[in-house]
């Protein structure tokens, strides 16, 4: 029983961060783009043409802590 909620829960989760990560919060404006409809004030960017950095093996201070893994699923890192 709970693990069937907590499989519900997720699936919600997924279903919210979609939403938020493609819609935002209060847009009522949106466009197409080359993805999908996003919001009009919003920019389609590759991720070389931003600050983010992008790391590959590293095992030092940016790798996540305990805390910051998930028994499940993936860790963005």
């Amino acid at each position: 029983m709970t693990e069937q909620k907590i499989e519900k829960l997720e699936i919600l989760k997924k279903g919210v961060m979609f939403d938020l990560l493609t819609k935002g919060i209060g847009h009522t404006r949106f466009k197409e783009s080359s993805l999908l409809k996003i919001p009009e004030q919003w920019k389609i960017k590759s991720l070389k043409d931003t600050s983010i950095k992008i790391i590959d093996g590293d095992r030092g201070q940016h790798y996540p802590n305990k805390k910051e893994l998930y028994k499940r699923g993936f860790c963005f890192f």
